[in-house]
């Protein structure tokens, strides 16, 4: 990944859901107000679909040439919501160029993370998207956070992380290629050609906007599907973030489910769908060290010079 310097290109894609049309101009002042150059297709947002920002061919195209283009150093998501999947059978098709760029989104963006760690090799930024930026729905520090990311000013990250099953306990070091992102997402990748893959790895799960009884569902089916396993090196979990009658329920739900998972299990705050939205690399190497009674999570951000 090639740290972005001023009177770079940023491209902007929108391969999930839509939105209003006025929306463009705050993103396209804030990547200026960056010292960015921000380039925006004229129908990066159409009325053809109620649920997608355009068809998916367009969407895909957008895409590609926003990975190849060989004129800019940032891949930056306009949101979330869905329609990433339906792109990767167009990336299939693709030969990876020899540059990696920064890539940023998350929640469905996670589908594209999964394909690009896995069948690229390429190193990503779960981190905010394009919307979350310019509408000011992220807090100051993760803001900067992943401002200071695409500058290359951030080696390495660290997050407090809390132990919830006694695997993690008695961890005293773990280390591994960090994946994962929405686990609604991740759910959806099993039996698909994109399939995450958690062997000899750290798994990151958040989530938003279900009810207790559906993070049960998810959390078992990753369980029985075999992607959460005895060769995970560990399970992440962000925010998992539901309605204030739901969130006692979900959480109990989580650490539940940590007493029978086959692997350490711990849990941060400021990764997901929260105003505090930290940003954080996937596939990049990162520890989990024991630190007297604490547990510290290290991602290593990698750039080329």
């Amino acid at each position: 990944m090639i740290a972005s310097k001023p009177g770079d290109i940023v491209d902007v894609i929108a391969p999930s859901g839509k939105f209003s049309i006025e929306r463009i101009k705050p993103v396209k002042e804030f990547i200026e107000s960056l010292g960015l150059i921000p380039r925006i297709h004229e129908n990066i947002i159409t009325d053809e679909h109620f649920y997608f920002a355009n068809n998916d061919e367009f969407r895909a195209n957008e895409l590609i040439k926003a990975l190849t283009n060989p004129d800019s150093s940032v891949v930056w998501c306009m949101r979330g919501g869905y329609g990433a999947a339906r792109l990767i059978p167009y990336l299939e098709q693709v030969i990876p160029p020899e540059i990696q760029k920064i890539f940023i989104g998350f929640s469905d963006i996670t589908a594209i993370h999964t394909f690009l760690n896995q069948q690229w090799g390429w190193q990503t930024i779960h981190g905010p998207v394009l919307l979350q930026m310019a509408e000011n729905r992220v807090d100051e520090e993760s803001k900067q956070e992943i401002l200071d990311i695409i500058k290359g000013e951030i080696k390495q990250q660290t997050f407090n992380l809390l132990p919830l099953n006694k695997q993690a306990e008695e961890a005293k070091h773990i280390s591994g290629k960090l994946c994962g992102g929405n686990a609604t997402v991740i759910k959806s990748s099993i039996g698909t050609s994109w399939e995450i893959q958690t062997e000899n790895k750290i798994l990151l799960l958040e989530e938003i906007g279900e009810a207790a009884y559906s993070v049960d569902r998810s959390l078992t089916h990753l369980l029985q599907a075999n992607i959460i396993n005895n060769q995970t090196k560990a399970l992440l979990i962000g925010d998992y973030l539901g309605n204030a009658a739901e969130q006692e329920n979900i959480n109990y739900v989580v650490n539940n489910f940590a007493h029978i998972a086959p692997c350490p299990v711990f849990r941060t705050h400021g990764i997901g769908h929260g105003e505090e939205n930290h940003s954080i690399m996937l596939n990049a190497e990162s520890e989990i060290i024991k630190n007297v009674d604490d547990f510290i999570f290290i991602n290593n951000l990698d750039y080329i010079n």
